[in-house]
């Protein structure tokens, strides 16, 4: 074992774990820490990576050499201390330095949000109440499928030219269409299909929305702030989408980055609460998403993002399917 180490409970989902790695992995980092610092370091006369490590030492100081080597120790052992205390931490810890020497233990402490204890309510009971009050998916109208019918034409249209009327051989250039009446169809059962899911995202809120409030969930910091980081990159990748500067929005909006945070942390805390009981939940009824299914859907992602890391796009694919089959679960009960 390269390390020791103790824990503590801290208020707020946070736990303190103090430390020590032995002398000797702390030492075995040396070589690495010389390694990285040669080739950032610039001194005339030496090429980057290649400066000798006495001139080295004298050029950024001995304690630059060890704070290095702390930094690569701690993080080479801090995977497996979160293992074994069995941690389930969210986001990165504050780590401090407690004591620091060459030949000597390396002394740190942690300080490590990790995600908080929920006393689950009846949860079943509860969506059973909800579904009771399901909603009616409302029929689609034929006015509906005109206007859409109508917004396919007018994209057809010259300038300053009437929409062309709908005839078999004009939704034939729309996509595999035999004729009129199948692409009507067509029409009327996407829009039966998007109020369909409509209606199941709504119910599904509702749901969720009965299970927080009989929650108590005490949310890290660091929790909000990863979601809040997450609104935030949303809505500048929407922004961008409709050829605007994130910029020039705020600017039309009157509002800062910070004040956008601000208006945002409820949708925030509730998307964290959301997320925690969804979890919950999978973890108490021993939810496993398909492994066939888990591989086709994390393959798609990296086939559209060839430089995603291959393991966070399974984690996040593996989270979907788990929170897809809890509404699932939830739903069911009637």
């Amino acid at each position: 074992m390269n390390y020791t180490v103790t824990t503590k409970v801290l208020a707020d989902s946070e736990v303190e774990i103090s430390g020590e790695i032995t002398a000797i992995f702390f030492e075995s980092m040396r070589s690495e820490a010389m390694e990285r610092l040669s080739k950032q370091v610039k001194l005339d006369g030496f090429r980057p990576g290649h400066i000798p490590e006495k001139v080295l030492v004298e050029k950024i100081g001995e304690m630059t050499v060890l704070e290095e080597m702390a930094e690569r120790a701690i993080g080479a052992v801090y995977p497996s201390i979160i293992t074994e205390l069995a941690l389930e931490a969210v986001g990165r810890p504050k780590i401090s330095i407690t004591k620091i020497a060459a030949g000597n233990p390396l002394g740190f402490s942690a300080r490590q949000a990790v995600v908080p204890k929920i006393d689950l309510p009846d949860y079943k009971k509860i969506a059973t109440s909800i579904n009771k009050e399901k909603g009616v998916v409302p029929a689609v109208t034929d006015a509906e499928v005109e206007a859409i019918i109508m917004e396919v034409r007018k994209s057809r249209a010259r300038e300053g030219e009437a929409p062309p009327e709908l005839t078999d051989e004009l939704v034939k250039t729309f996509g595999d269409f035999a004729n009129v009446v199948e692409f009507t169809d067509r029409i009327r059962k996407n829009l039966t299909l998007e109020k369909e899911y409509k209606e199941k995202d709504k119910q599904r809120m509702k749901i969720m929305g009965a299970l927080l409030e009989k929650t108590k969930i005490n949310l890290p910091e660091v929790i909000i702030e990863r979601e809040l980081d997450a609104i935030l990159a949303d809505m500048k990748a929407s922004i961008a989408g409709v050829g605007l500067k994130f910029e020039d929005y705020l600017t039309r909006v009157k509002k800062t980055e910070e004040g956008l945070r601000k208006d945002s942390r409820d949708a925030a805390e509730k998307r964290a609460k959301t997320g925690l009981v969804l979890h919950a939940i999978g973890v108490a009824e021993a939810v496993v998403p398909d492994e066939v299914a888990l591989e086709a859907e994390s393959g798609k992602i990296m086939t559209t993002y060839k430089d995603a890391d291959p393991s966070a796009v399974r984690h996040y694919v593996e989270s979907m399917l788990k929170n897809e089959m809890v509404f699932k679960l939830l739903e069911e009960q009637v």
